[in-house]
């Protein structure tokens, strides 16, 4: 059985994989990035991108679904443009995943 952080380095290859050169970060947050999920845990990325466009959302999505059907486990993404995530440590989101997360 895979751990927790293999699953969440396979995630972000997969999403390496689908977008290429437009993908600048991904970073693990939430209770798996802090050391307090449960077994069945959801996994949250924050992927980082030059230009967010529909493509690139479905690219997203679509390596989520991979993996939910593989693992029977919710990977969850929020996208954010290179812009939107330089601005992001004045919210509370942004600033969690900034001090909490793990890039991959």
């Amino acid at each position: 059985m895979k751990s927790s952080i293999d699953k969440a380095k396979e995630y972000a290859d997969l999403v390496r994989i689908k977008l290429g050169r437009n993908l600048k970060q991904i970073i693990l947050f939430g209770f798996l990035a802090r050391g307090d999920a449960r077994e069945g845990s959801d996994f949250e990325f924050l992927v980082v991108v030059d230009e967010r466009t529909k493509s690139v959302r479905e690219a997203v999505l679509d390596a989520g679904v991979e993996m939910l059907n593989q693992y029977d486990q919710l990977f969850a993404a929020l996208l954010y443009s290179e812009d939107e995530w330089s601005d992001s440590s004045r919210y509370p989101i942004g600033w969690n995943i900034h001090h909490e997360g793990i890039a991959l």
